[in-house]
């Protein structure tokens, strides 16, 4: 179930279960970093992987989290809900 967030313009979303065509894995990958860039060239909008904010031993912990800002028009929100 999705976290409603209480008073802040972020939420963050688990991206694990979404499809997506997803590179091939490798040690070095980072499932959130790549989640952002495949969103950002190819649905025109932007997220922020959620791992930049861990250190590089706990940056699994948030492998596919990502963080989307929602301070934004309610007509730029409806866009960004088409695109997805």
């Amino acid at each position: 179930p999705p976290s409603v967030p209480e008073g802040s313009y972020f939420v963050l979303a688990d991206t694990q279960k979404l499809s997506w065509p997803k590179p091939s894995p490798s040690p070095e990958s980072r499932p959130d970093f790549e989640f952002c860039r495949w969103l950002t060239e190819h649905k025109g909008l932007t997220a922020i992987p959620v791992s930049a904010f861990y250190s590089a031993d706990h940056a699994h912990l948030a492998a596919t989290t990502v963080r989307f800002c929602f301070c934004k028009t309610d007509e730029v929100m409806e866009a960004a809900f088409e695109k997805l």
